[in-house]
């Protein structure tokens, strides 16, 4: 705002002269209040020691009348479409010294385009009445447009003649000088151009001669580079690039941001990874080694390092499998990082420390790096790899910024500021860096857009990015002042830049001149679809042309050329051939794609691509087995595992083989998760039974306070074990322990509920079997190899009657898992059936003369429900509450066995029905002796299953999907 002012000649006295007028617009009355009084404190405090950038026109407008070489020369004036007012002040002063003033102004002198021409008119009629007021003498001549000198095609001079004209006079014949081309995506487009550039060339064209103009050229900039590299063309694509992205910035902002959010996770590794800090084999020798950066990275994560308190104390944590020595170097790591920043916080965090001071240790911080050499050795390899731009960008980077540097410790070097707002001046400035290049050859390709580039002597030119919004672009100036706000001020003498509606006239006028250049061939061409796959629409533009052009068709970019025809190089040869064999693989019966690969089969240089191609066009997929040898390597020879893993392989045996052969895992992170909560769940309650076992209570005829105490001193040795702080690092983590006390506490209430209701008197907690204790479970693999099963059942209950022990599983869920019988089938779902049969073999070697019955298998999942209802008693919401958290499973038909668990039905597990005879409901998930038997033992029926799992790992990449 303050740029534009200046620009405009806006003083704080023409502020106060417009204020009075708008009375009747007191939101913008206050709004211009505001903006005078920083506007007047803003160059209040430059003072008479420094100048804005727009100032300098003003001290040159005063010296004009000094310099003898002005008033001897021509003063030529092309190209330009207005001035700003402190433009035409220096303009009034050269039209009294200059020896002649020349201003070249685009019109239409028939008329009929007075909108398009605006511009050129009012900027005309300014430099008259300069002239007529000190009395200079003008001469307006009119120099027409003519198509012979120029060697015009008939078609372009037509359209310089009509484009934007009202009525148009179309042009009712053939053309083959403007032509629309409708390409898929951006890429497409830069192809299609890229193969009629090469065939004008080989016509007999010189790139100069050539010119792209881009809708929006950040769009294309930088396909554009890659695929005219790859081509060999010569080209100048004419636009600054910012420096904002460059990885020379980018070490310094997140260095900065490193200090001000002292030392967050965030910051560290943003800074860390900085190519000029860490080291691979494709960079530069850095400080740091990748490998020992992802460890760092993880360590980080999982120890919730989030401060710099952490880092300035030994790291303790152990890690996954890291060792001493890994420790060891992790802490060599950290030292080495918070060392390096010592210097530059101390001084940054120091109260009175001036910004000429702050800008010194950072400079210093940056040479520590030896960013200088690494920049000059960048810059050579990109100019012996032919990327001459990129070789000026590094090469200018390094002055651009110190040179930053430098003019904010002169504007306010002796200035004390908080880390914050000296980051943000910093960052302000470099938003504003970037760097401009030179034309390398003379026959070259000019690559520009609408608004900047201007072009002469042209033969050919092709428009990109032709769509909506983009050519010309939608006015969006926001800001301070509104459009409306604009107008306003226009109209009460206030000159600014122009409002939206005037911006969109400015672009058309910008485009008619653009596209009046070419003189043989005009090409405009749209994508359908961006880049990344967002549907586009053409710009307005087509329209227009297609009207003056009844008979220009538009073609499809793939259809531009002929298959063959247009080939100009090897690389779009190798292409065009993946195309075809494609449409041959969709069902296209034509195989003019043969010779090609004939040809590609001869040529060493792309014979290796053609394998590769072949492969994966001809991919089909199967399934794949191990050799005997590298399973056993990635999964070792030990034939016991986890029930877990199991279903793992028989959900997905990729998956398997990602997460036990691969060892593939997740990255810890200093949080609490599902798995977290289920572990530490578990642990409370197991610490629970070990306490009533410690303390002889019995767990009917403990109270409630006594649970509760229980409850608390059970989850805080569960915490306690589980050895992290991350309980304190948040109140929301806080509030977490809360609620698992709580959880815990009202699982053992309905769990002791339930025991009640049911006649079991013994339990076994937290059970432990396994090839270790010589209880374990065996599945058949092969003849002679058997595999055995690890795992802890969360409770057993005995009960006996008429002689029999009648045995059920309980397996406790933090999240809401119903047993499926279908996916047991299918060996998705398999600890409640594995543990009972580990249940029942421990049980018999206990009991070896009893007969052992299997009355049930149920998941309780760990919850604290909330009921609703008015006016209810105690007992009726813990009613409510104890059928909310019922276990759901599988129980025996035996009468005794459904009478041992709940005697009067409903109360233990949901879904055991009865009719109101007393018969089970046909919806009761039950199953008679013969079929718990089956049950049991379905698991060895498998042995094909497991026998590939364990001996011939089959990567396939199918999932089970099972349906109810």
């Amino acid at each position: 705002m303050i740029s534009e002012f200046s620009a405009y000649k806006v003083t704080s006295e023409v502020l106060e002269g417009v204020l009075p007028t708008l009375e009747k617009r007191p939101a913008l009355q206050k709004k211009l209040r505001d903006i005078e009084k920083v506007y007047t404190s803003f160059y209040k405090e430059l003072g008479e020691e420094y100048l804005t950038a727009e100032e300098l026109l003003g001290v040159l407008s005063r010296l004009v009348s000094q310099s003898e070489k002005i008033r001897t020369s021509i003063i030529i004036l092309d190209g330009f479409t207005g001035f700003t007012p402190l433009q035409y002040q220096v303009l009034e002063e050269m039209l009294q010294c200059a020896e002649h003033v020349v201003c070249a102004v685009t019109e239409d002198e028939k008329g009929g385009r007075e909108e398009l021409f605006s511009m050129s008119r009012e900027m005309k009629n300014k430099l008259l009445a300069l002239a007529n007021k000190h009395h200079v003498s003008c001469d307006e001549k009119y120099h027409r447009y003519v198509t012979k000198k120029r060697k015009v095609a008939d078609e372009l001079a037509h359209l310089e003649k009509q484009l934007y004209k009202v009525p148009i006079r179309p042009w009712n014949k053939q053309t083959d000088a403007v032509n629309i081309i409708a390409a898929k995506n951006p890429s497409e487009e830069l192809g299609f151009v890229l193969r009629k550039v090469l065939s004008l060339v080989r016509e007999g064209y010189a790139y100069r001669e050539i010119a792209v103009v881009a809708g929006d050229l950040s769009v294309y900039r930088d396909e554009i580079s890659h695929v005219f590299d790859q081509a060999g063309i010569p080209y100048f694509i004419d636009q600054k690039k910012g420096l904002n992205t460059h990885p020379l910035i980018q070490f310094v902002k997140k260095a900065l941001a490193v200090l001000e959010e002292q030392m967050s996770y965030d910051s560290v590794m943003a800074f860390l990874r900085n190519p000029y800090v860490v080291s691979d084999e494709n960079t530069f020798d850095g400080d740091i080694l990748c490998e020992d950066l992802d460890r760092l990275d993880n360590y980080l994560l999982a120890g919730g390092i989030e401060r710099i308190n952490r880092w300035k104390h030994p790291w303790v944590m152990p890690y996954d499998n890291a060792d001493e020595e890994d420790l060891s170097r992790l802490n060599q790591l950290r030292e080495q990082i918070f060392n390096w920043f010592v210097p530059l916080r101390t001084v940054w965090e120091k109260p009175d420390t001036t910004v000429r001071e702050a800008m010194t240790a950072l400079f210093s911080f940056i040479q520590q790096f030896d960013i200088a050499y690494k920049l000059k050795e960048q810059q050579k390899a990109f100019r012996e790899s032919g990327e001459k731009y990129l070789a000026s960008e590094y090469e200018q980077v390094y002055a651009k910024v110190l040179g930053l540097f430098d003019q904010i410790v002169e504007l306010m070097g002796d200035e004390t500021l908080e880390v914050r707002v000296l980051s943000d001046i910093l960052d302000s400035g470099f938003e504003e860096l970037s760097v401009g290049f030179i034309p390398a050859a003379v026959d070259r390709l000019v690559v520009g857009d609408l608004m900047r580039t201007r072009l002469e002597h042209i033969r050919v030119l092709f428009v990109i990015g032709c769509n909506d919004g983009l050519l010309p672009k939608r006015a969006d100036r926001g800001g301070i002042l509104s459009d409306y706000d604009r107008e306003i001020l226009k109209g009460a003498g206030m000159e600014l830049a122009l409002a939206a509606r005037e911006e969109v006239f400015c672009q058309q006028y910008y485009l008619y001149l653009l596209l009046t250049k070419p003189s043989q061939k005009l090409y405009v061409s749209f994508s359908e679809t961006s880049a990344d796959g967002k549907a586009l629409r053409p710009a307005h533009l087509k329209n227009v042309i297609t009207k003056l052009f009844p008979k220009c068709q538009t073609y499809a970019a793939e259809d531009a050329y002929p298959k063959l025809e247009g080939l100009m190089q090897k690389e779009d040869g190798f292409l065009l051939l993946i195309n075809g064999l494609r449409s041959y693989l969709d069902g296209e019966k034509e195989m003019w794609w043969q010779e090609l690969y004939r040809y590609y089969m001869e040529d060493e240089a792309f014979k290796e691509r053609l394998d590769i191609m072949r492969e994966g066009l001809f991919y089909g997929y199967k399934t794949e087995k191990l050799d005997k040898q590298i399973a056993k390597k990635l999964f070792g020879g030990d034939h016991e595992i986890s029930i877990s893993r199991l279903e793992k392989y028989a959900a997905c045996a990729y998956a398997h083989f990602l997460t036990y052969g691969l060892q593939l895992k997740e990255r810890r992170q200093f949080e609490l998760g599902a798995a977290d909560y289920g572990s530490l769940f578990h642990a409370s309650i197991s610490h629970f039974f070990e306490l009533l076992e410690k303390r002889h209570l019995n767990w009917r005829e403990i109270t409630d306070t006594q649970r509760n105490q229980l409850v608390e001193e059970s989850v805080a040795k569960a915490m306690e074990e589980y050895q992290t702080t991350v309980f304190d690092s948040s109140a929301r983590n806080k509030s977490m322990a809360g609620r698992i006390r709580r959880m815990t506490d009202r699982t053992l209430w309905a769990l002791g509920c339930q025991w009640e209701h049911g006649a079991y008197e013994k339990t076994w907690h937290e059970l432990d079997f396994g090839r270790a204790g010589g209880n374990g479970v065996t599945l058949p693999v092969e003849e002679g190899l058997e595999l055995s099963l690890r795992g802890r059942i969360d409770r057993v209950d005995f009960a006996e009657e008429d002689g029999s022990l009648y045995v059920k599983v309980i397996d406790y869920k933090s999240g809401s898992t119903k047993l499926d019988l279908g996916k047991v089938y299918y060996g998705l779902q398999l600890q409640l059936v594995l543990y009972l049969e580990a249940a029942m073999a421990m049980a018999a070697k206990r009991n070896p003369n009893r007969k052992l019955i299997p009355a049930g298998i149920y998941y309780y999942n760990m919850k604290d429900p909330i009921v609703s209802g008015f006016d209810m008693t105690k007992e009726e919401i813990e009613a409510k509450q104890q059928k909310e958290l019922r276990m759901n499973g599988l129980t025996s038909t035996e009468k005794a066995s459904l009478l041992l668990i709940d005697a009067e039905g409903g109360n233990v597990v949901s879904g055991l029905e009865y009719k109101k005879d007393g018969s089970l409901s046909s919806r009761a998930l039950v199953a008679n002796a013969d079929q718990m038997h089956e049950l049991v033992t379905l698991p060895e029926k498998k042995h094909s299953i497991w026998h590939e799992t364990f001996t011939e790992e089959r990567l396939t990449l199918i999932r089970m999907n099972i349906r109810r």
